[in-house]
C-alpha cells in the first residue's frame, strides 16, 4: 500500500486539551463556508483557504446534527456519512496537512461543545471514514475495491524507474518482432534515437491526458490532415494571421509607394492572398518570394510609421520560419505515403505497448487515473454504484487539476456539479508538466451554480499586496518573451490588505551598473546577482524572520551557496546532485565493486569505506570497518546484497534522515537486477549520472533560511524572499525529440541520405503551443515566487552602462523592467542601494566564485547521521509489523526465514518440513502426540471473539455485548469490570498505529491504550491474553507492548524518565501482570533485541520446541535437547 490516503487513526476522549483556536471568518469566508456544495472558490494567495475548507467540513457535520437524533448518529450514522464526503488534494503532503487540522479542529469542537460531545466524539473516533488523500489515492481505492470488474482490483504502485524498465522492455521487444517489416534505413533511424524515443514514450504513458488522446486517435485520421486547418492554428499560435492573410491596408500610405517597404508589403500581399496552404505550390511561391528579395527593411525616420514597422516584423518572423521548415512543410504535402509509413511506426508502437503495458503489473499514479476513466467512461451501471457510495466532492489545488481527472470528477458526480465543492487560484497553476490545465478551471467555473471569491490578503505587508496587484495584472496580458499581448489572458482579482498600516511592507530592488565594454555571460551574470543577493542575506539574518531565497532553476544558486557556507552562515538548500554523488551510493558502490574484485584485493574495500566514512563524519576505526565489510561479504549468502548492505550500514551507527532519497533508488536498482552483482553494478554505471534533489543542510540553526525552487516554495511562506537567477531564468531546452507528445508530431526523413530532419506540421504547431504555455506557466510561477513573501520582496537588478542585463527576453527580471517602464510604479520600490562595479572586478568573479564542489557530500552528509552511543539497525522491510517483528524477540533465525525469506507454514508443509519436529526432552511421547492434535484454531478463533466482545464494550459504555455468553461472557465482564475503575483515563480500542523505531517504520494495532486525562497518571498498553498463563512463551507479547510503549510515548511527547505502564490480562484465569518502565528502559530493551537484526546465525535453543520452523533451521545439525 502507498502513503496516498490519510488515515486519522487517533481520537482522544477527555484527554489533554486541544491547543487549536477557532477564529472568525470575514464575509467572504463565511459565504465560502456555509453552503452545501456547487461551488467554485476562487482563493488567492494567503487568503484562508485551508481555513475555509475545514470550517466547510465542520459546517456541514453541524448541518448533519440537526438531522438526527442521539441514537441514529451512536448506530453508526456519523460512519456512513463521512464516508460519503471524498476531499481531494494535490499532495501527499497537503492532504497530511489538511487531515490534521481537521482533526484538531473537530477535537476542539470535543472540548468546547458541552451539549453535543457525544456527537463530536463519534465524529471524532469515526474520522477515518472520511477520505482525505490525492485524487490518485482516491483511484486506487476505487480499483482494489472492486468497483471495476474489468480490472485487477489487486497489483502493485511502482515508481517512475519501474514505468520506465516495464516500457523499455515492451520497446525492445517490439522492436525485435517488428524490425522485418521496416527499411533498414529506418531501423537503424528508431535504434539511434532509441532513449529520445522512449523519453518521449514515458512522457505519453505518464500523462493520462496524452495517453487517452493517443488511444483515441488513428492514422487514418492522419491521413486526412487538412494542411490549411493545421496552418491556420499554427498561424494563430505565433499571431501570423494578419500575415498571411495578406491584411494590411495600404491606403494612406500612396506618397511612399517608391519605398522598399511599401513594394515589398504590396507583393507580399499579392502572393498571400492566393495561396492554398493544402498546396504545395502555394508554399512554394511564397518562399520564392521571400528568396527574390534582399532585406525587409522598416520605415525610416522621413517616413516613420510603428504600425508599418510591427507589420513588418511579422513578415520577418514569417520568413524566418519558412526558411527553417518551409522544405519540411513541402515535401510533407508532396510526400504523404513516406511520411504515414513513419506515423504508422510509432501507431504500432502504442498500440504494441498499450495492449500489454498492464499484463506486465505494476501501476503508477497516472495509470490508476487513466484505467478509472477508462473503467467510468459510458459504464453509467459504474458511475451510479460509486454515486451510491460517495455523495460529496471537495477539491482543493483545483488550478492544477488535469482534463482527465475533471473527467473523473464529472462521471463521480454525474455531471451534478452541486456535489462538487473545487477551491483554487488560477493564477497558480504551475504544474502544467502533471497535466494542469487552465481550460479545466475556466470550464468548471461556467457549470458550477456559485462562483465565490475571496479577496483579502491575511499573508503579505499592503505593499506586497498592492505590487503583486498591479505587476501580475500586467504581466498576465503581455506575450511570449514579455512582448504584444497575450491573447486568453489570466484574469486578476485584486486582493485587499485587511490592516490599516497601509506603508507596511518593503519592495527592494538593488540597482547594480557594470561599466565595460565586454558584455558579461550567464554566469557572470548569477555570480554578480548572487554576491549582491548575499550582502542583503546577511543584513537579514541578523534580525528574526524566516528567509526564503527562491528560483526557477536552481543552477544560479551553487553560486549562493560557497558564499553563505564561506560565511558560516546556517541554511537548508535545495539542490540536484547525480545519485553517484550520494554517500550511501559511494558506500555501495565501493562494497559491490570489491565483491567482484578478487580476493586479495579486497584487502582494500575497507580502507575505501573508511574514507567515505570520514567525509561524512564517521569516528570509525580502520579495524572496526573492516571487519563490518568482511561481515557484509558474508551475509550476502544468507539476506542478499541489499539486505547486507542495510545491516552493515546500521552497524556502522549510520542514521538516514532522507530514506527516500538516499535508499530507494538502490533498493529499486537491486530489484531490476534480481541481486545479481554484475547486471547490478551496470545498472549503477547506467543510472548513476542521473540528477536527483536532496536537501543540503548546513550549520547549526539550517531552518530559518531556505533555497529552494519556487514550485518547491508553494504553499510556504517567508517573512523575506529574495528572487534569484532571475537574470537567466529564460534559458531554453534545446532538445528536439525525434517523437512528440501529440499523434502526428514527429521528425521525419525521406530517404537515408537526407541529411536532418523535417518537422511535421503538427510538430511545429506543438513546438509554437509549448513556447506559449511554458511561458505563460513561467508568469504564473514568478506570480507564486512574489506571493510567498510576507514583510519584504527583494532582488538584483543587473546594468551595463546603464542598460539592463539579461540572458533572454522571456527572464523574470525583464517582466519587472516592462512594468517599471509601462506603469511608472518605481513609487512601489525602494532603492536599497545603487553599486557601480569596473570590468576587472566582474571577471575576477568567475575565477573566485567556486561552485559546489564534487562530490557534495564532501560538504555536507545530505541526511546521513551517526549514532555515538548506540548503533541503530536499520531493519531490513519497507515496513514490518509489531506482530512479525515480535518473532525478533523468540529467535533471530526464526525472524530471518518468516520476515525475509518469506516462508510461512503452508510453504513448510509443502516442501516436507512441516511442524513435526521431536525434540529430546523430559516430554512423553503421548503428550507431544497431544499437543500436535490439539485443536489450535479454534482457540485462536476463541481468541479473536473475545478480543472483538472487548472492544465492543469499550466503545459501547463498558457492557458486555448481548451476544456474547458462557465463558466467554466471564471473560469480557472481567476486561470491562477492569476498565470501570479507570476513570482518570480515556480509552482508544485496537486503534491501528503506524510509528518509526530505530528508523524502522512499524505498524500494528495494540489491544487497549488508555490515555490519561491529566499527567497525574501514566499512560498503560494492555494486551488482552485468553487461555493460560504460560511465562515461556511471554517474550513475544512483552516485546509487543514495548513496541506500543514507545509508540504512545512518541504521540503523546513523554521524556525519558517518564514511565508507562504495561499489562498482560490474563481474562480466563482474572489476572493481570504489571510492568511500570521508563520510556528510556523500554527503548534499551527494545534495542536489546533490535541488536539480533546484525547477526541472523543466532538461534533461541529455548524456542526451538513451539517453533514451526524447528526441523527446516536444523538441517545441517542434531536435535536439540531442553536443558
Amino acid at each position: 500500500m502507498f502513503a496516498v490516503i490519510v488515515r486519522l487513526n487517533t481520537f482522544v476522549t477527555g484527554g489533554w486539551m486541544s491547543e487549536t483556536t477557532v477564529r472568525t471568518p470575514n464575509e467572504e469566508q463565511k459565504k465560502s463556508i456555509e453552503h452545501s456544495g456547487g461551488v467554485l472558490l476562487s482563493a488567492g494567495a494567503g487568503s484562508g483557504k485551508t481555513f475555509v475548507l475545514v470550517e466547510h467540513i465542520i459546517y456541514l457535520l453541524k448541518k448533519f446534527r440537526t438531522e438526527i437524533t442521539i441514537d441514529e448518529f451512536l448506530n453508526s450514522n456519523i460512519k456512513k456519512y463521512l464516508s460519503s464526503i471524498v476531499m481531494m488534494t494535490f499532495t501527499k503532503k497537503a492532504a497530511g496537512e489538511m487531515a490534521t487540522r481537521l482533526y484538531k479542529r473537530v477535537q476542539f469542537e470535543y472540548e468546547n461543545d458541552s451539549e453535543d460531545s457525544l456527537f463530536w466524539q463519534a465524529v471524532g473516533k469515526n474520522l477515518n471514514s472520511l477520505y482525505v488523500g490525492t485524487i490518485h489515492g482516491f483511484c486506487y481505492k476505487l480499483i482494489s475495491g472492486n468497483y471495476f470488474p474489468e480490472l485487477k482490483s489487486h497489483f502493485d504502485i511502482i515508481d517512475s524507474d519501474s514505468q520506465k524498465t516495464k516500457l523499455e522492455s515492451l520497446f525492445d521487444e517490439w522492436f525485435i518482432e517488428s524490425k522485418n517489416n521496416r527499411d533498414d534505413f529506418i531501423n537503424e533511424i528508431v535504434l539511434f534515437h532509441r532513449k529520445q524515443i522512449l523519453n518521449s514514450v514515458f512522457e505519453i504513458f505518464s500523462n493520462p491526458d496524452l495517453r487517452d488522446f493517443w488511444g483515441d486517435s488513428n492514422l487514418e485520421d492522419l491521413n486526412s490532415i487538412d494542411m490549411k486547418k493545421t496552418m491556420n492554428e499554427l498561424l494563430e499560435s505565433e499571431d501570423w494571421g494578419r500575415v498571411t492573410k495578406g491584411r494590411f491596408d495600404l491606403s494612406g500610405f500612396e506618397g511612399n509607394s517608391s519605398k522598399a517597404w511599401f513594394k515589398n508589403i504590396e507583393n507580399f500581399n499579392n502572393v498571400v492572398k492566393s495561396l492554398d496552404w493544402n498546396s504545395s505550390d502555394s508554399w512554394k511561391r511564397i518562399l520564392d518570394f521571400f528568396e527574390s528579395i534582399s532585406s525587409l527593411r522598416k520605415t525610416t525616420a522621413k517616413d516613420k510609421s510603428l504600425e508599418v514597422d510591427e507589420y513588418i516584423e511579422e513578415m520577418k518572423s514569417f520568413r524566418d520560419f519558412l526558411k527553417a521548415n518551409g522544405e519540411g512543410i513541402i515535401s510533407f504535402l508532396d510526400n504523404k505515403e513516406v511520411f504515414n509509413s513513419w506515423m504508422s511506426i510509432f501507431f504500432e508502437l502504442f498500440s504494441y505497448l498499450e495492449g500489454r503495458y498492464e499484463k506486465l503489473g505494476g501501476l503508477t499514479f497516472s495509470d490508476l487515473e487513466y484505467y478509472v476513466l477508462k473503467g467510468l467512461e459510458g459504464k453509467p451501471w459504474a458511475i451510479k454504484k460509486i454515486g451510491e457510495q460517495y455523495k460529496y466532492f471537495i477539491v482543493d489545488e483545483f488550478q492544477d487539476t488535469s482534463e482527465v481527472q475533471y473527467e473523473i470528477l464529472k462521471n463521480l458526480v454525474n455531471q451534478d456539479f452541486k456535489k462538487l465543492f473545487c477551491v483554487g487560484d488560477v493564477k497558480q497553476a504551475i504544474y502544467g508538466f502533471r497535466g494542469g490545465e487552465l481550460g479545466v478551471f475556466r470550464s468548471c467555473s461556467k457549470v458550477t451554480p456559485q462562483n465565490l471569491y475571496l479577496s483579502k490578503n491575511y499573508r503579505s505587508k499592503n505593499k506586497i499586496i498592492h505590487l503583486n496587484n498591479t505587476l501580475f495584472d500586467f504581466l498576465f496580458k503581455v506575450g511570449v518573451n514579455y512582448s504584444g499581448l497575450e491573447k486568453d489572458p489570466v484574469e486578476v482579482v485584486y486582493q485587499e490588505y485587511p490592516g490599516e498600516d497601509s506603508l507596511s511592507g518593503c519592495i527592494e530592488r538593488i540597482l547594480v551598473n557594470v561599466e565595460s565594454e565586454k558584455k558579461p555571460n550567464s554566469k557572470d551574470m548569477d555570480i554578480l546577482e548572487a554576491g549582491y543577493l548575499f550582502k542583503s542575506i546577511l543584513e537579514k539574518s541578523k534580525k528574526p524572520g524566516s528567509i526564503g531565497i527562491l528560483y526557477k532553476n536552481l543552477g544560479a544558486s551553487s553560486h549562493l551557496i560557497p558564499l553563505l557556507t564561506d560565511a558560516g552562515i546556517s541554511f537548508t538548500a535545495q539542490v540536484k546532485i547525480p545519485m553517484n554523488e550520494g554517500p550511501l551510493w559511494a558506500l555501495f558502490s565501493t562494497l559491490l565493486e570489491g565483491f567482484l574484485t578478487k580476493n586479495e584485493e579486497k584487502k582494500d574495500v575497507g580502507f575505501l569505506c573508511l574514507g567515505i566514512l570520514k567525509w561524512i563524519g564517521s569516528d570509525k576505526k580502520l579495524e572496526e570497518v573492516e571487519e563490518q565489510v568482511l561481515r557484509f561479504y558474508k551475509n550476502i549468502s544468507l539476506l542478499g546484497f541489499y539486505a547486507s548492505f542495510e545491516v552493515i550500514v546500521s552497524n556502522l551507527g549510520i542514521c538516514d534522515s532522507d530514506y527516500e532519497k538516499n535508499f530507494s533508488k538502490i533498493t529499486h536498482l537491486n530489484e531490476l537486477a534480481g541481486e545479481d552483482p554484475e547486471n547490478l553494478y551496470k545498472l549503477m554505471e547506467e543510472f548513476g549520472p542521473e540528477r536527483i534533489s536532496v536537501e543540503f543542510r548546513f550549520g547549526d540553526n539550517p531552518d530559518n533560511i531556505f533555497l529552494m525552487t519556487a514550485h518547491g516554495s508553494k504553499g510556504l511562506e517567508f517573512d523575506h524572499v529574495f528572487l534569484g537567477g532571475i537574470h537567466t531564468n529564460g534559458r531554453k531546452n534545446s532538445d528536439s525529440p525525434l517523437l512528440g507528445k501529440l499523434p502526428g508530431s514527429i521528425r521525419w526523413k525521406i530517404s537515408a541520405e537526407q541529411k536532418s530532419f523535417f518537422k511535421s506540421p503538427i510538430y511545429l504547431l506543438e513546438e509554437s503551443r509549448m513556447k506559449k504555455k511554458d511561458f505563460a506557466e513561467s508568469k504564473r510561477l514568478f506570480y507564486v515566487a512574489c506571493t510567498r513573501a510576507q514583510d519584504s520582496l527583494t532582488y538584483v537588478d543587473l546594468r551595463q552602462n546603464g542598460v539592463g542585463l539579461k540572458f533572454t527576453n522571456d527572464s523574470w527580471i525583464n517582466g519587472f523592467r516592462l512594468y517599471e517602464e509601462k506603469l511608472d510604479q518605481n513609487s512601489s520600490f525602494q532603492i536599497s542601494h545603487v553599486d557601480t562595479i569596473e570590468e576587472e572586478e566582474i571577471f575576477e568573479g568567475r575565477d573566485k566564485s567556486s561552485e559546489i564542489s564534487s562530490p557534495l557530500f564532501q560538504k555536507d552528509s545530505l541526511g546521513i547521521i551517526f549514532r555515538k552511543n548506540l548503533a541503530r539497525p536499520l531493519g531490513l522491510l519497507a515496513e514490518v509489523s509489531v506482530t512479525r517483528l515480535a518473532t525478533l524477540a523468540q529467535c533471530p533465525r526464526k525472524f530471518y526465514l518468516s520476515n525475509i525469506c518469506k516462508i510461512d507454514e503452508e510453504d513448510l508443509e509443502r516442501i516436507g518440513f512441516g511442524n513435526n519436529i521431536k525434540l529430546i526432552d523430559e516430554k512423553s511421547y503421548k503428550e507431544v502426540q497431544e499437543e500436535e492434535v490439539r485443536p489450535k484454531r479454534n482457540t485462536r478463533e476463541r481468541g479473536i471473539l473475545v478480543h472483538d466482545a472487548i472492544s465492543r464494550g469499550v466503545n459501547g459504555n463498558l457492557v458486555c455485548p448481548l451476544d456474547i455468553k458462557g465463558k466467554e461472557k466471564a471473560a469480557v465482564d472481567y476486561a470491562l469490570g477492569l476498565l470501570k475503575e479507570k476513570n482518570s483515563h480515556s480509552f482508544l480500542s485496537e486503534t491501528p498505529v503506524k510509528f518509526p523505531l530505530f528508523g524502522q517504520m512499524i505498524s500494528g494495532t495494540p489491544d487497549l491504550v488508555l490515555r490519561p486525562k491529566d499527567k497525574k497518571n501514566p499512560p498503560e498498553i494492555w494486551d488482552f491474553k485468553t487461555g493460560t498463563q504460560k511465562e515461556n512463551s511471554e517474550l513475544a507479547y512483552w516485546f509487543q507492548l514495548y513496541c506500543y510503549g514507545i509508540q504512545t510515548c512518541l504521540e503523546m511527547g513523554l521524556s525519558d524518565d517518564e514511565e508507562v505502564l504495561v499489562s498482560l490480562v490474563y481474562v480466563d484465569e482474572k489476572k493481570t501482570v504489571d510492568k511500570i518502565l521508563t520510556k528510556l528502559e523500554i527503548e534499551k530493551a527494545l534495542y536489546q533485541e533490535w541488536q539480533k537484526l546484525a547477526d541472523f546465525d543466532q538461534v533461541n535453543l529455548d524456542h526451538c520446541e513451539s517453533c514451526s520452523f524447528g526441523n527446516l533451521c536444523q538441517m545441517k545439525s542434531t536435535y536439540v535437547a531442553r536443558p
